[in-house]
């Protein structure tokens, strides 16, 4: 069956702030997700997000892109180290790849994501993470979890993409369509 999903208010757009995962390490993040049974392996590249879907008013778009530029200007470039594999069992049916170095500077830019003009309700704590399965059965977790047992990355961090979708937060079928990238004020070869 296609879901199709669509605001009730063309006044309205879905938004998305992610860190894209780079191509070195997407593969086997990619694969695994996969492997897992994980029906969005195919539509969902590796990434960690800093906003989680949410819905604002189709005319705050550009006062919210003008405030990311400022935090993106106020950050300089970092790295975060990715290990292993973790999941939010019992509680909800997701596996991921934890964040164990470069929290702290994930946490200030999320948090300086939502601290703007714009309104950015938050339904869970900020918690850095990859998801590589989601929804998937006990035998894909058990998959996933088996085969990034000894996953390791470090991700350099110069820039962040806010993404788009026509689609309400909650829609199974939503695209996203990358909207704008913000580049952190110091790249590494500018850092003293």
């Amino acid at each position: 069956m296609e879901h199709r999903c669509f605001h009730t208010e063309v006044s309205e757009i879905t938004v998305g702030a992610i860190i894209a995962i780079p191509e070195s390490w997407s593969g086997a993040l990619q694969q695994a997700r996969k492997d897992s049974g994980d029906p969005l392996a195919a539509t969902v590249p590796p990434h960690l997000t800093l906003l989680a879907p949410t819905t604002l008013a189709s005319d705050q778009l550009e006062t919210l892109a003008e405030h990311l530029a400022i935090v993106a200007d106020s950050m300089a470039a970092f790295t975060i180290a990715l290990h292993g594999v973790s999941s939010f069992l019992p509680i909800s049916p997701v596996a991921f790849v934890p964040v164990i170095d470069g929290g702290k500077d994930l946490a200030a830019l999320a948090a300086g994501i939502r601290s703007g003009p714009v309104p950015l309700p938050q339904q869970f704590p900020f918690h850095p993470h990859v998801t590589v399965a989601h929804r998937v059965e006990p035998d894909g977790m058990e998959r996933v979890c088996r085969s990034l047992m000894t996953f390791d990355a470090t991700v350099p961090v110069d820039r962040f993409t806010l993404s788009i979708s026509n689609c309400p937060p909650t829609c199974p079928a939503a695209s996203w369509m990358p909207w704008r990238e913000f580049h952190l004020a110091k790249s590494f070869a500018h850092r003293v």
